[in-house]
């Protein structure tokens, strides 16, 4: 039986599945989301992705070439709603794994679901704002 692939590369699959494409700085969000609520229900984050924190941002180190390197996920180009051209990430097909275990896969609809109704900055703050990523920040 061939390795698992691991659970990042899987959950960025699955993200864009629902999402469709997105820009890294969406996606972050969306992972540091996941990781602290993961944290907060079960005692320790669920990913591996090593977050570089400030007090109003943050940023998980080398995920663009992570994202790039994942198999089924493409770079495009994106136009956002107010006409800006920027880079993001798609899904370019269906073919390779994105199962997730049933609990993450819980948490992570509950965290999109809201998550996805927000703009960048109101998506930003939402992470930010939270009490146990101040806390984090405050240990760095």
């Amino acid at each position: 039986m061939p390795d698992e692939e691991p659970l990042e590369r899987r959950l960025i699959r699955a993200i864009l599945h629902v999402t469709g494409p997105q820009h890294p700085f969406r996606l972050s969000r969306y992972l540091l989301w996941l990781d602290l609520e993961h944290a907060r229900r079960h005692g320790s984050k669920l990913t591996g992705f090593e977050y570089v924190l400030g007090p109003s941002v943050f940023y998980i180190e080398d995920f663009p070439a992570f994202l790039e390197s994942t198999p089924g996920v493409v770079r495009i180009t994106q136009t956002t709603p107010d006409g800006l051209t920027r880079g993001a990430f798609a899904l370019e097909s269906d073919e390779h794994d994105r199962s997730l275990p049933p609990e993450v896969e819980t948490l992570l609809e509950e965290i999109l679901a809201e998550a996805t109704k927000l703009n960048d900055d109101e998506l930003n703050k939402a992470v930010v704002e939270r009490l146990d990523y101040k806390a984090l920040v405050d240990e760095t």
